[in-house]
């Protein structure tokens, strides 16, 4: 479980989460397609607390969708429910409805991107891509990425911090 996932794009710690992945493909690509992202867990608190309903919540999701490996969606991610709900029990305590709007943005947003695993699981074709400023530094709040398998090609690109960025990748 890649907890450095969530805790990092959480807290916007995106050189240092970067850092791993560049780390990690630098050792064994491989290795990536092993993790499995989430943005929670029973442990943890919920999706919806720690990165909210909005675009945040979304592009995390998206990266969490499109990254080598296995993306795990935690219990009422999707609905946006806010119990934290451990293994341990046997029910929900809380009597939540589902957040149709959220739903409906996965619907349209992530779940096309999980139809199309196959792009995005395998880590042979995946690289990582600096984001360079006019000033020629690295936006390392960036994360640029492409995939590829068979015919299919993929470049997701994503701004892990409010604000805008701008360059060339």
């Amino acid at each position: 479980y890649n907890s450095a996932f969530m805790n990092m794009m959480r807290d916007e710690k995106n050189a240092e989460y970067r850092d791993v992945i560049k780390k990690t493909i630098e050792f064994d690509t491989d290795i990536l397609k092993r993790y499995v992202n989430f943005m929670s867990n029973p442990d943890e608190r919920t999706a919806i607390d720690q990165f909210g309903k909005d675009d945040k919540c979304f592009g995390v999701a998206i990266m969490m969708s499109t990254l080598p490996g296995l993306p795990m969606f935690g219990h009422g991610q999707i609905e946006g429910f806010t119990e934290k709900y451990g293994m341990e029990y046997q029910r929900p305590r809380y009597d939540e409805t589902a957040d149709h709007w959220l739903v409906e943005r996965h619907e349209r947003e992530i779940a096309p991107l999980l139809h199309r695993r196959w792009l995005f699981a395998e880590s042979t074709n995946f690289l990582l891509y600096d984001l360079f400023t006019p000033n020629g530094s690295v936006d390392e709040n960036v994360f640029a990425y492409s995939n590829r398998s068979g015919n299919g090609r993929a470049l997701v690109v994503f701004n892990n911090r409010y604000g805008s960025a701008s360059g060339t990748i």
